[in-house]
């Protein structure tokens, strides 16, 4: 089981100042060198309710949360009897994601849909060329940013899945469904609707497999996440990346209640 929690961080900002003790020195560091205020409360308020999640997981206090990073950045239990449980966030936009795996590595992304000029460029270094054929056929405009985001972010959420984040080769897997393909496809749409809420609706669209470059799946698949928040005008794109089935996945937002593991 997979478990998925979308959370608007500005909810939260009022307690920053009891998320920030739970931050590790390192995550400290990292919070002093953010030198934009609201870019600084996103940072500890995204790390302190990741460790809040954890303790609840865990059921242990949360400033005991054993988290360490990777050379690669990415956090992990370093605790030997919480080995099993693994884990991964991202944020965009004054929101977050986490993803919870019970036994298996995954990472998550998410990315604020917006137009950005930079496309042409990062897709020529980091796309395959079949990925380019299929963003570069697409019309209108607005199919174009939706194709880029959707590629970009399954591209992250397998290389945070793998460890080695954006030290990967983004282009060296190819990131595209059977029924997308270069020539034009069918355009990246929502398919089912997994959860809904008074704030955010998750679409959760069909399963990809990972393909090498050389043709050669992995091992690992995908589930594309389609956000919209509510009274929000956000749209992100997002992925889950698991080692094992991601047939079983779980989209919730985070509550307030989670406050109560600080108590």
């Amino acid at each position: 089981m997979i478990r998925l929690w979308f959370v608007n961080l500005t909810d939260f900002f009022a307690e920053s100042d009891r998320l920030k003790d739970l931050l590790s020195a390192t995550e400290w560091e990292r919070t002093k060198r953010q030198r934009i205020p609201q870019r600084r409360l996103e940072f500890i308020t995204a790390r302190g309710l990741l460790r809040l999640l954890l303790a609840r997981e865990l059921n242990i206090a949360a400033h005991r949360v054993p988290i360490d990073y990777t050379p690669y950045g990415k956090p992990k239990l370093v605790s030997a009897q919480n080995e099993q449980l693994q884990f991964n966030m991202s944020h965009s936009a004054g929101c977050a994601l986490y993803a919870l795996s019970d036994d298996s590595p995954v990472g998550v992304d998410i990315e604020q849909i917006r137009s950005r000029r930079s496309v042409g460029s990062v897709a020529r270094r980091l796309f395959t060329p079949a990925e380019q054929r299929f963003l570069f056929c697409a019309t209108p405009d607005d199919d174009a940013t939706h194709r880029f985001h959707a590629l970009w972010v399954r591209k992250e959420a397998y290389a945070k899945a793998v460890g080695t984040g954006l030290s990967s080769a983004l282009g060296g897997f190819e990131m595209l469904q059977d029924d997308e393909t270069p020539e034009g496809g069918s355009p990246i749409r929502s398919a089912e609707r997994s959860s809904d809420s008074d704030q955010t609706l998750f679409a959760v669209e069909q399963s990809i497999r990972v393909l090498r470059t050389s043709g050669e799946p992995t091992d690992f698949v995908l589930r594309d996440l389609d956000i919209r928040v509510k009274d929000f005008s956000v749209r992100f794109a997002g992925a889950v990346c698991c080692a094992a089935s991601v047939d079983h996945l779980r989209c919730d937002i985070l509550q307030p209640d989670i406050l109560q593991v600080l108590r």
